[in-house]
């Protein structure tokens, strides 16, 4: 049997972000908001591009070191 996965990700953003309006015209509160969401959240730093992807000190990761990784892919 096979299984498949899903890549949709089951966190939704709070009712207080409001949806970006195509015109772009309730950007500015639109982005402060999403900013404090997903800071709230503690993903902040992977949408900004400040937390980094473990790399392995050696060619093959650790099993601590794959960990890392896949933590950090699954957030991502």
């Amino acid at each position: 049997m096979s299984s498949s996965t899903s890549n949709t990700p089951n966190d939704t953003l709070p009712s207080s972000v409001l949806k970006l309006d195509p015109t772009g015209s309730n950007w500015p509160i639109f982005s402060i908001h999403f900013e404090d969401a997903l800071a709230a959240h503690d993903h902040w730093g992977h949408f900004d591009g400040k937390t980094l992807k473990p790399q392995p000190t050696g060619m093959t990761p650790t099993a601590d070191e794959q960990k890392e990784i896949d933590a950090w892919e699954k957030e991502e």
